[in-house]
This record gives C-alpha cells, sequence and structure tokens, in this order.
C-alpha cells in the first residue's frame, strides 16, 4: 500500500523547482532522492536521517468547514526550501525529499459533491479517512527504516495518519506536542482537520497530549473538558504572549517534563503564527520567529520523534507563496538543526 499512494521524486522532479544561478550551488542541486521498491529495508540502506514527505490536499480542512487552499502549502515549501544555498548548514548528506502521498484521484472526487447536503458532506469526511489509509503506511515505512519523517502541507487532519504509522511500526501508541491556536480534538463525527488527535486517542495511537498556545477563546467547551478527562494538558497563548506568566521555552519544557521520555511528535499548526496564510488565519498569534525556535528547541529534545507542519494555505494573502516558502523553510531547517545535536550524542 505505502508504494502504491507514494509518489516518488526524482532528482528531475526536484530540478523543475529550482532557480540556477552561475557561482552558487543551491541545495537541490546537492540533494539526493530515494531508488528503488519502497521498503523499509531499501530506506535504511540511504543514508540520510530526515525524509521530508508531502501532502497536497485540504479535503481534511474543507470537511471541518474551513478555507481551501492547504493543498498549495508543500508547492511553497518545495519552491523555497530547494532554493536556499548549499553553503553547510543543512547538509545534503542529511536529508531527503522522498516525495508526497498521491491524493489525485481524491481531490477529483471532492469536485464532484455539493458540501451543503449532508450525504455529500459524509462522503467528504470518507475521502478524509482514505488519506489517513494512505499516509500511514509511508509514515510506517519511514520510522521502521530507523528514519525521522518531516511532513509538510494539507491540512492537521494528517496528524492521525502520521500517529497511526507510528504505532504500526512500533508496535506502541506515541505521545504528541502541538503548537496550535486549536486542539483539534472535536467529537468524533467523521474524520476532518479538527479531529485529528481525539480520533487518534480513540483508537489507540496517541498516549499522550500537550498544546503550547491554545487560544482560550476558540476551544469549545467540550473540547476542553475531554482533554482534562484524559489527563491531557495545555499552556494557552494569553499566559505565554498576553499575561507574561510563562516563557514559551519554559512551556515547551513543561510540556516535555509531563509527555516524559516517551517518544513525543511535534506538531506545529501555522494557523498559529501571526499574520500567516494560514487556513485559518490569525491577527494575533506567535511570530514566526517563535515558531523557529519552537521547531529549534523541540527538536534537541532526544525523544522528539518527527515534524509535522500544516495548514498553510499560501494563496489565501498576496504573496502568500513567498511568505509560507520562507517560513516553513525555516522551520524545518530548525528542526533539523536541533535535531542534529540528539542525533550527534547518541
Amino acid at each position: 500500500m505505502a508504494a502504491k499512494h507514494l509518489k516518488a521524486y526524482s532528482e528531475e522532479t526536484l530540478a523543475e523547482y529550482i532557480s540556477y544561478r552561475k557561482g552558487e550551488v543551491k541545495l537541490g542541486e546537492s540533494l539526493s532522492c530515494f531508488s528503488g521498491l519502497f521498503s523499509a529495508d531499501t530506506l535504511s540502506r540511504h543514508s540520510q536521517d530526515f525524509v521530508i514527505v508531502g501532502l497536497r490536499e485540504d479535503l481534511g480542512v474543507q470537511a471541518n468547514l474551513g478555507n481551501p487552499g492547504a493543498s498549495e502549502g508543500f508547492e511553497a515549501f518545495l519552491s523555497h526550501f530547494l532554493n536556499i544555498q548549499d553553503n553547510g548548514f543543512i547538509r545534503p548528506s542529511e536529508v531527503m525529499i522522498l516525495g508526497e502521498v498521491d491524493v489525485e484521484d481524491l481531490i477529483e472526487a471532492r469536485s464532484k459533491l455539493d458540501l451543503n447536503r449532508a450525504q455529500d458532506m459524509r462522503k467528504l469526511h470518507g475521502l478524509t479517512a482514505t488519506i489517513d489509509d494512505r499516509l500511514s503506511p509511508v509514515i510506517e515505512t519511514i520510522v521502521r527504516a530507523g528514519k525521522i519523517p518531516i511532513v509538510i502541507g494539507g491540512g492537521h487532519n494528517n496528524c492521525y495518519g502520521i500517529l497511526k504509522g507510528f504505532y504500526q511500526a512500533r508496535k506502541q501508541p506515541i505521545h504528541a506536542l502541538n503548537l496550535d491556536p486549536h486542539a483539534d480534538f472535536r467529537a468524533l463525527e467523521g474524520r476532518h482537520s479538527g479531529n485529528g488527535f481525539s480520533y487518534a486517542w480513540e483508537h489507540g495511537y496517541l498516549e499522550d497530549y500537550y498544546i503550547i498556545g491554545l487560544h482560550e477563546a476558540y476551544n469549545n467547551r467540550t473540547i476542553l473538558e475531554s482533554l482534562r478527562e484524559r489527563s491531557m494538558g495545555f499552556t494557552s497563548f494569553e499566559e505565554i504572549e498576553i499575561r507574561k506568566e510563562i516563557s514559551l521555552e519554559t512551556a515547551i519544557e513543561k510540556g516535555f517534563s509531563k509527555l516524559k521520555k516517551e517518544p513525543v511528535g511535534i506538531e506545529l499548526d501555522t494557523d498559529s503564527i501571526l499574520s500567516f496564510p494560514a487556513s485559518a488565519f490569525t491577527s494575533t498569534g506567535f511570530s514566526s520567529s517563535d515558531a523557529r525556535r519552537y521547531a529549534y528547541l523541540c527538536g534537541t529534545y532526544e525523544q522528539s520523534a518527527y515534524l509535522h507542519v500544516c495548514e498553510a494555505a499560501p494563496s489565501l494573502l498576496p504573496d502568500g507563496f513567498k511568505i509560507a516558502g520562507k517560513i516553513l523553510t525555516g522551520i524545518v531547517m530548525d528542526f533539523i538543526k536541533g535535531k542534529r545535536t540528539t542525533l550527534s550524542r547518541s
């Protein structure tokens, strides 16, 4: 299943994004791609520690009544990441862009639905669940190969497929730390971007969960009660940025302390970033530098197991592709640099 729904990239694919300039070498020119039959054994023979996989979908966001556009986030990332300088700060030998999960047929199926009809909305929930089924075996293969997944693009519904893939690889649930104004712990009403973590908990893939930057006014009472009932924690945006009761750094430390030494997935919803072109644009949020620091600091913890950056919707703002591409690239670079310190110690 993993090979069937993985669209692996070639060096020719990467070359389409590169703006060549005499006297310079862009990172995309130096990256090598996956080759061979996609399996854990074959992937493990590649030297890279970090494996980037993309999603070009916004079905989960639309199923959550959100703005479309998250299908464009991976494109914005590639256009910028592949054009940074190959100058030693990110080493081509440590990162691979594997490719993307193929969802073109699901996008086509969505185009035939009328979301004002309840039965069509149920079909969209089903299409979102199909993305779960296609993503999880790809993640399982990456994890079984001993690599660190970095997942870019799409809606936050994809946290479910990542957590399920880890569970399938390790035969045990994983923890998650999430920079997000929303808990994404909504009711089990059919799969969408607002209930990936609640479904993962219900199905035994998520052991514990901590949110940083939760907006106090934008999570309903049922969600907050569900978190408390399960002893899941959060530090709100207002605690960090408005009342200054705790720093971002201390909130991260608090989250990792609660999640203990178990593997922790690092989630970053771009809805948390001030004036970022995201599915749920916010006029009050963390700076892009704060988001980058979050990614870096999380990477420095040995138990950080993956990075998932989602909900970027570049076309929702003027110059959104440039803004999103640069910030997404920074977030990925910073996580790699932070995680590199733990890999060198192991």
